[in-house]
């Protein structure tokens, strides 16, 4: 005998008075309303996960489908890893929001009872997060919703969860989802199973803690990927452009900021500027001959990064620090290791 569960959904319009974050947070903080009643129980969603959604999404989306319960499969394998051999009941239900803008779907957030951060994966259209022209590596992403099968171009994101994943868990994941999807024949390894994936990391794996460059590239080799590692401090005169390189080629790049032992991705870069003939005209020799050479990377200012610290798809200065919305507290220039995952018959590199 088979149970079949019921999928409850909750529909949030936009009114001419208030955005649907704004419904949504005062749906949920709402006392006259039982928590049982509500669109979101509070066990998944709090303060810190309201202001996510005012902070990057609330002047832009127009619908959201609250879907309950979702078995999401990355969180599950953190339940099975840590949560379930706790003291404390746990949760395996998640909530899925499916966003709409101008009509279109645009992907979807999954929110997880977990202690430090309720936003779990992220599977969104760039242009949720970005307005102005840029290239990112994505893949298709399908879902259902309602009994319409939709899709979104996206690159994975998910928020760490210090119990199972630090930053560089989740970032290795994200690569591995994206080598995945496209079809490179690489494995699958789901989030909480990361760091099982390294030999030479002797200490207790489960509670997280952060990963080296040799623990990174060592998972993605038994994933079946060929990573080369890239210091700065080694190749600064042209590590930038390497970099850029490899992006521009469709491939994502993780970054290690030392300093700071904190992992990101590097998934893509801001558009190209444009050059003024004349002046390139002006810089030929005096034979008029020979041209100066223009790198198409001189003219792009910003990189696509991932910050599980941040929001998805943010720009990154490639020199100078930008504060305006939508850029990354730091520059490129702070990353000092840069490991590039090759597929199998990748070989020649930059």
């Amino acid at each position: 005998m088979y149970m079949v569960g019921i999928i409850e959904t909750k529909v949030i319009k936009r009114k001419q008075s208030l955005t649907v974050f704004q419904q949504l947070r005062e749906n949920i903080e709402n006392k006259h309303i039982p928590d049982k009643r509500k669109w979101i129980s509070h066990t998944h969603i709090d303060n810190n996960t309201l202001r996510f959604f005012d902070d990057y999404l609330s002047k832009k989306i127009e619908c959201i489908v609250v879907e309950y319960p979702y078995s999401d499969k990355e969180y599950l394998s953190s339940v099975y890893a840590y949560y379930i051999k706790a003291t404390k009941p746990t949760i395996k239900e998640c909530y899925r929001l499916h966003f709409y803008m101008d009509g279109q779907y645009m992907g979807y957030i999954v929110l997880r009872p977990t202690p430090y951060s309720h936003i779990g994966r992220i599977q969104m259209h760039p242009k949720c997060f970005i307005k102005d022209r840029a290239y990112i590596s994505t893949y298709n992403v399908y879902s259902n919703v309602v009994g319409e099968e939709e899709s979104v171009p996206s690159f994975s994101f998910t928020k760490q969860d210090p119990e199972v994943a630090m930053c560089a868990q989740v970032t290795l994941w994200a690569v591995l989802e994206y080598f995945f999807n496209i079809g490179l024949g690489v494995n699958r390894i789901k989030i909480a199973d990361v760091t099982n994936n390294t030999m030479s990391f002797l200490e207790r794996k489960i509670p997280a803690k952060g990963l080296t460059a040799n623990n990174i590239m060592e998972v993605l080799n038994v994933a079946g990927l060929y990573p080369i590692l890239k210091s700065s401090m080694e190749m600064s005169s042209v590590i930038d452009d390497e970099i850029f390189a490899y992006l521009d080629s469709g491939l994502p790049v993780i970054g290690l900021n030392s300093s700071e032992n904190h992992a990101i991705c590097l998934i893509g870069h801001s558009g190209f500027q444009d050059i003024d003939i004349e002046t390139i005209q002006e810089e030929f020799d005096d034979d008029n001959q020979t041209p100066k050479i223009i790198m198409a990377c001189s003219t792009v200012s910003n990189y696509i990064a991932n910050d599980d610290n941040f929001a998805p798809y943010q720009f990154l200065a490639r020199k100078c620090t930008l504060t305006s919305d939508g850029f990354l507290s730091y520059t490129a220039t702070q990353i000092d290791t840069y490991i590039i995952p090759l597929a199998e018959k990748m070989f020649i590199t930059y």
